[in-house]
């Protein structure tokens, strides 16, 4: 279980709601969220499936997707793969849902079943007339993760084709930045990836792009670049070289001193009297 401060949406959630026997799909949705933001998942599963069963399909199905993040925080994979797939079965105008079905299909190895969902996506926002200035990031995120299945099923031309759709649809910071993940933590092609992340960072410098970028540089073995954003990254955000070290930035810069010399992230200040 998650402390939260009192004035946080899942105390004040279940502050209000506390002795009330709840009947509303309403209420027992917000408390399931209140209980999975406090690590209850159990509990919050429990409030998602009764908020279903007064109301099924809650939400247009997002208390599916809810319950399906807290079935995955509970390391019940297969269960919230079916329970993702619900939302996308009634056609649900939510992106999550399609990239989480998605995403874990491909984990598995299912790119062709990966890309289908993606195209469902797109279909449905088609059919909806759903406009990129209603959902941009999300119609370009899934021709970017299109891109992906795509490249893994080894049509490589109709890869290139997605993520030239991505770009021109929105040639902005963020849409380099994804791209730069496709090629590179997800492709491992880091030359391919560079351009992109040195895009994004002409445009917006903080501490993800200057990770992103770092890590990319390591692995091109352009040590000290690598090390500027390094650097650079941690000036942005001290917790930053937590993040490194999880990335096993000692062995990629191949230096096992140089996060000792960084410093860990400092302990968040002591409240005001």
């Amino acid at each position: 279980m998650t402390d939260a401060p009192p004035d946080s949406f899942a105390a004040t959630m279940l502050r209000a709601l506390e002795g009330k026997d709840l009947t509303c799909a309403y209420d027992l949705f917000n408390r399931g969220n209140a209980y999975a933001e406090l690590g209850r998942h159990d509990d919050a599963i429990a409030d998602y499936d009764r908020a279903n069963q007064v109301e099924p399909d809650y939400e247009g199905g997002m208390a599916w997707f809810n319950r399906g993040n807290s079935l995955l925080a509970l390391g019940r994979r297969d269960e919230a793969l079916a329970s993702y797939r619900r939302p996308v079965e009634i056609g649900s105008i939510e992106w999550g849902p399609y990239g989480n079905v998605g995403a874990l299909l491909g984990q598995d190895g299912r790119h062709d079943e990966a890309l289908a969902i993606y195209d469902a996506y797109l279909a449905m926002c088609a059919r909806e007339g759903i406009e990129l200035d209603e959902l941009g990031n999300a119609i370009v995120a899934a021709h970017v993760f299109r891109a992906g299945a795509l490249a893994r099923l080894g049509r490589e031309d109709e890869a290139e084709q997605a993520i030239a759709t991505a770009l021109e649809l929105d040639p902005s910071a963020t849409t380099e930045q994804s791209v730069g993940d496709h090629y590179g933590p997800h492709l491992r092609r880091w030359a391919r990836a560079l351009p992109h992340y040195q895009a994004s960072y002409a445009e917006e410098q903080d501490e993800l792009i200057c990770t992103r970028l770092g890590l990319t540089l390591a692995n091109l073995g352009r040590r000290d670049e690598a090390l500027a954003m390094l650097r650079e990254a941690v000036a942005h955000d001290p917790a930053t070289v937590e993040v490194y070290a999880r990335a096993s930035w000692r062995a990629l810069l191949d230096d096992p001193s140089i996060l000792d010399e960084l410093g860990a992230a400092p302990p968040p200040s002591p409240p005001s009297p």
